[in-house]
């Protein structure tokens, strides 16, 4: 693919929704392609790596484990999302599972890379900032649930 079309697949993602093609090839250039079957680890729980996953088809599944380990289903993600941005944020471990449930064709984007977009795109930071906003109030919201059970 040219650095054109990767610029193309970006913009449909709504962090990036908002860049001219011109930025867009910019940040299209820290990229690359990376493609799964199904089944595949796209990221495992406790690796080092701190790439963000930009998911172009497919669906794949968030999961983690109790203690004794069993796995538990935390969500599903279908294209066009993105995750790993945590690990690229605060420089943690993955804190879950990602397995592609179907083949999946993702684009990444190293760390480092991605810090760079967030510190050089305010727009950008307020989206992401919103998306853990929501994921806040939903865990919250889940957690009183469970402990009204």
């Amino acid at each position: 693919m040219t650095e054109e079309s990767l610029a193309d697949q970006l913009v449909k993602f709504d962090l990036f929704s908002q860049f001219s093609t011109i930025e867009a090839k910019e940040i299209a250039a820290h990229f690359q392609r990376k493609k799964f079957v199904s089944n595949d680890h796209i990221i495992s729980m406790g690796e080092g790596s701190h790439d963000v996953f930009f998911l172009l088809s497919g669906t794949a599944k968030v999961l983690t484990f109790t203690l004794v380990g069993n796995e538990v289903l935390l969500g599903q993600l279908e294209a066009p999302t993105y995750f790993g941005e945590l690990t690229a944020i605060d420089g943690g471990q993955r804190s879950a599972e990602i397995v592609a449930e179907t083949d999946c064709e993702t684009l990444f984007v190293s760390g480092d890379a991605f810090k760079d977009i967030l510190m050089s795109n305010p727009e950008v930071m307020l989206k992401l900032l919103g998306k853990f906003s929501r994921l806040l109030r939903q865990s919250n919201y889940n957690l009183v649930l469970q402990s009204s059970i």
